[in-house]
């Protein structure tokens, strides 16, 4: 199977229509399918001689194509199938400094049905596709350690693409427990460039180091670890080069757990939303320096990284109950948090609770005329 352009067409489906031609008693139309291998070969066997239309679809949403094909009497025959509509979008991926970039992501999509992902190959070059002829799409690539590239609008069809990855600076930094000053092995830090993807950086070194490669153009960076409140930052990168973060403590979150059970009958409620939610906390200080930084006394504070930071913490501060009715909200970053209960988006219960201690279990019954 061949694109229109030439290239084979991996994994299409092709489906071949027999009508009244094996000698065994059949309904009268019968559907088989086969599919093309990673280099776009196929093969079917078993066909009587005569004409078989065969139907290919070279990925899916893609139209179908017929073709008819005359079996001879020989036992082994050729038959490539050419698409009339399906073309691939080529391209090449290099970094800041024009060297070609191996396993960089590619990524292709729409804002309906389509969303690819691949990576390049050794000499930086990636395919994908097939589509049909003028189709617009959108073009991301990223690589975790050289950089990625802004988001951009192509057309199916035209000229082979040069996609070039910004330029990346190495993030450094020390990770440790704000309290025994230990070493933290298991954290993950996220870099939000402009208009590039989030990227992350699993870090397992067990004595607390942190090296990753970051896009020059990121605005925020965000350190997670498990059992830790989140730590942010709002940065600006002149260049390459490298930036320490210095000594990164790191604070023991709260956690809340309980469960929410029908209060007439107390039978446990599976599919209840928990969540938690601070009014206008950071700006009137409610999170703590040790939460949202600034490392440069140069970059100001502005309103995007509030929004950017609140964002991030309460659409991570959501549980739904299991079977057993049980939930479990945490780390939180406040000593005070307004709980709320609610199931097929209605609100039923909501609660301002002191979290004094590091673990707190919350039971929240719902009345059998809310549920």
């Amino acid at each position: 199977v061949l694109s229109t352009d030439g290239y084979p067409v991996p994994n299409a489906a092709l489906t071949v229509i027999f009508h009244h031609q094996l000698p065994v008693q059949l309904p009268d139309h019968l559907n088989f399918e086969w599919r093309s291998d990673s280099e776009g070969r196929y093969e079917i066997s078993g066909l009587t001689p005569g004409e078989h239309e065969i139907i290919v679809v070279a990925r899916s949403g893609m139209p179908a194509e017929s073709f008819q094909v005359q079996i001879e009497q020989e036992t082994q025959q050729q038959y490539d199938v050419n698409l009339v509509d399906g073309h691939y979008l080529k391209g090449i991926v290099v970094d800041h400094s024009g060297d070609v970039v191996s396993d960089a992501n590619v990524r292709l999509s729409n804002n309906e049905d389509i969303e690819l992902l691949e990576p390049t190959d050794v000499e930086g070059r990636f395919r994908l596709g097939p589509f049909r002829y003028g189709r617009s799409l959108r073009v991301q690539a990223w690589h975790d350690e050289r950089g990625s590239t802004w988001g951009r609008a192509v057309v199916v069809g035209g000229q082979d693409l040069f996609l070039r990855l910004s330029e990346t600076v190495r993030v450094l930094g020390f990770v440790s427990d704000a309290e025994s000053g230990d070493p933290i092995s298991d954290f993950t830090l996220k870099s939000q460039p402009q208009g590039a993807p989030t990227m992350a950086s699993l870090q397992t070194d067990t004595e607390g180091r942190l090296s990753v490669s970051v896009d020059t153009r990121t605005m925020f960076l965000v350190l997670e670890a498990p059992s830790y409140v989140v730590r942010f930052w709002q940065v600006s990168f002149a260049g390459g080069g490298e930036y320490d973060l210095g000594n990164i403590e790191l604070y023991k979150g709260k956690t809340l757990s309980g469960t929410v059970f029908d209060a007439a009958t107390s039978e446990p409620i599976e599919g209840a939303r928990v969540g938690w939610w601070i009014y206008d906390r950071l700006r009137d200080g409610g999170l703590q320096d040790h939460v949202i930084r600034t490392p440069s006394s140069h970059v100001a504070m502005e309103e995007g990284y509030y929004s950017f930071a609140t964002s991030y913490i309460f659409n991570s501060g959501v549980a739904l109950t299991d079977r057993d009715g049980a939930y479990s909200l945490g780390p939180l970053p406040f000593e005070e948090v307004e709980v709320s209960v609610d199931m097929h988006q209605r609100n039923f219960k909501t609660e301002r609770l002191s979290v004094g201690a590091s673990e707190m279990n919350i039971d929240a019954p719902l009345e059998s005329a809310d549920v």
